[in-house]
C-alpha cells in the first residue's frame, strides 16, 4: 500500500480533511463523511461503515496525530504509513491546531493554567476553540434570582470551598470567569441580560445596557460594569432574548461562516412572556421555536445551566433535551454535576471546576459532554486521558503516552499517576478537598474487562 492510498477515508475514498475518531472502536473519517452518516435523532447515534458498532457523533474526536502526519507529508516531511482505520490503541493524540500559530496556542495556555486549568485541558480547549467563532450567554435576571439558595466556589483565606448565595451571584461566578476563559482563549462571548438595565429587548441594545461582547481587558472591564449595575428584577422572557440574539445574528452570518456558535442561557425559571410572571404554553412553545430557529439557521449548539432544583423547570428542560432534536446539554450546579458525573460510572475523574467552566460555556470535546450521560467505554476512557495527561505539565507540549494499557494496566497507571502528581491537585466538589485530576485505582477499573461489565450493570440497573 502506497503512502498516499494510507491516508484515504474508506467513506470517500479521497484524502483525508479533518479526520475525525470514532473512541468506541478506533476507526477514522473525514469529519464530514461522519457528519453524513444516518442518525438516530433522538440519540445522535451512528453506526460504524467498517466494524457497525454504534457509536455517539457527539463523542467524536479530532484523530490528531493522523492530521499532524497529513500536514508533515504535505509539506515533504516524511511521514510513516497509517492505515485509514487504525485501531485506537495505535494512535497518539497531540493537541496542537494546524491553523492556530504555536506561539498565540502557547499564550493561551498558559493564560488558561493561570484560571486554574490543567495543561492537558487547557492544550486541548485551545485547539477546539479555533473552530468557535463566537459564544453567547443569556444570564436570568429576573426576580426568582435572587432566591438565596445557590451557591459558588470561593477562596477564603487561601482554602477553595463552596459558600451558599443568591442564584444571581451563582449565574454571575459562572458569567465572570467565562468573560475571562473568552479573553484568555481568543474567543469572543456576548453576555445578556435578560432583563436589561434600560428595559429596552430590541436588538439595537447599546452595550453596557443590555449586552456586552467581551473579547479584551477593556470589554471585560465593562462587562463587570454592567453586571454590577444589575440586580434580581422582572420576569423570566427568554423567547424575546432569543428572537434578539437571532436578529444579531443575522448580521454575522459572513463572519461566522465554517464556524460553531454556542448559546448557554444560565437561568432559574420557565418561560414567561415579556408582561406575565406566569409561564403558559404559548410562552414555552415560543422559546422552543426560538431555538429551533437558531439550531436551524446558524447551526448554534445549547446549554441550559439550571440553577434551581425547582422540580418543574429541571423536568421542562430535561424533556425538551430528551424529546426534540435540538443539540443541547442540560447543566446543574458544579456539585450536582460531579454527584451525576460519579453516578455514572465516570468518578475516576475528579470534576475539577475547570471541566465544569468548559461545559458551561459548550464545547467542541464531546468526551466531556458524555461524562454526566453515561459511562465512557474502554477506548473512550483512554481517549479522555491521552487528551489530558499527554501533554508536559509545566508547559503544554505534547508528550503523548507511549504506554499501552491493554499490554500493560499497571504500567499505563503508574505513568498516568506521575503525571497526574505532577498536575497538581484541584478542587472536588464531593470530597471539599484539593485531590489530584485522576483516581488512578478507579481508572484501573474501568480500564478493564471487569471494570467495563461492572459499569454496564451500575448503568443498566442503576448500581
Amino acid at each position: 500500500m502506497s503512502s498516499t492510498s494510507s491516508y484515504e477515508c474508506a467513506i470517500c475514498l479521497h484524502r483525508y480533511q479533518s479526520p475525525t475518531l470514532i473512541p468506541t472502536c478506533g476507526h477514522t473519517f473525514c469529519a464530514s463523511c461522519v457528519a453524513s452518516l444516518p442518525t438516530d435523532r433522538l440519540r445522535s447515534t451512528a453506526s460504524c461503515p467498517l466494524c457497525r458498532n454504534r457509536f455517539d457523533v457527539r463523542a467524536c474526536v479530532p484523530n490528531y496525530a493522523l492530521a499532524a502526519a497529513l500536514e508533515s507529508e504535505a509539506h515533504g516531511e516524511p511521514a510513516s504509513p497509517r492505515p485509514s482505520a487504525p485501531p485506537l490503541e495505535t494512535v497518539q493524540f497531540t493537541t496542537h491546531a494546524p491553523n492556530v500559530p504555536r506561539a498565540s496556542q502557547s499564550s493561551a495556555v498558559q493564560r488558561l493554567r493561570s484560571l486554574g486549568f490543567p495543561a492537558g485541558l487547557a492544550r486541548l480547549v485551545t485547539d477546539a476553540d479555533s473552530r468557535v467563532g463566537l459564544r453567547l450567554f443569556i444570564l436570568d435576571n429576573s426576580g426568582s434570582t435572587g432566591e438565596m439558595d445557590g451557591n459558588k466556589l470561593t477562596a477564603e483565606y487561601g482554602t477553595l470551598k463552596m459558600k451558599a448565595c443568591s442564584r444571581w451571584d451563582e449565574i454571575k461566578a459562572m458569567a465572570v470567569l467565562q468573560a475571562r476563559v473568552a479573553v484568555a482563549v481568543g474567543v469572543p462571548a456576548e453576555f445578556h441580560l435578560l432583563n436589561p438595565l434600560g428595559g429596552n429587548r430590541s436588538s439595537s441594545l447599546s452595550e453596557g445596557d443590555g449586552f456586552v461582547r467581551v473579547h479584551d481587558e477593556e470589554s471585560f472591564s465593562r462587562f463587570n460594569s454592567m453586571l454590577a449595575a444589575s440586580s434580581p428584577r422582572g420576569v423570566t422572557p427568554l423567547a424575546d432574548s432569543l428572537r434578539g440574539i437571532r436578529r444579531r445574528l443575522d448580521a454575522e452570518t459572513e463572519r461566522l461562516r465554517g464556524k460553531q456558535v454556542f448559546l448557554t442561557i444560565a437561568t432559574d425559571g420557565l418561560p414567561t412572556s415579556a408582561t406575565s410572571g406566569h409561564s403558559d404554553v404559548r410562552a414555552r412553545d415560543d422559546m422552543v421555536s426560538e431555538l429551533r430557529a437558531l439550531s436551524v439557521h446558524f447551526g448554534v449548539q445549547l446549554v441550559i445551566r439550571l440553577c434551581t432544583d425547582d422540580n418543574d423547570v429541571v423536568d421542562f428542560f430535561g424533556k425538551l433535551d430528551a424529546e426534540t432534536e435540538l443539540s443541547m446539554d442540560v447543566l446543574d450546579d458544579f456539585k450536582s454535576e460531579a454527584q451525576e458525573v460519579r453516578r455514572c460510572g465516570n468518578g475516576w475523574l475528579t470534576y475539577a471546576p475547570a471541566v465544569h467552566t468548559v461545559r458551561e460555556g459548550g464545547t467542541c470535546i464531546k468526551l466531556l459532554d458524555l461524562l454526566d450521560e453515561r459511562a465512557l467505554n474502554v477506548h473512550e476512557t483512554a481517549a479522555l486521558v491521552e487528551l489530558l495527561f499527554g501533554v508536559d505539565a509545566s508547559t503544554g507540549v505534547d508528550i503523548p503516552l507511549a504506554l499501552d494499557y491493554t499490554s500493560d494496566l499497571g504500567a499505563y497507571c503508574d505513568e498516568v499517576k506521575r503525571r497526574a502528581d505532577l498536575l497538581g491537585t484541584y478542587y472536588n466538589p464531593l470530597s471539599g478537598r484539593c485531590e489530584p485530576l485522576v483516581n488512578v485505582g478507579a481508572l484501573r477499573k474501568a480500564l478493564t474487562p471487569r471494570g467495563v461489565l461492572g459499569k454496564a450493570f451500575g448503568y443498566l440497573f442503576g448500581m
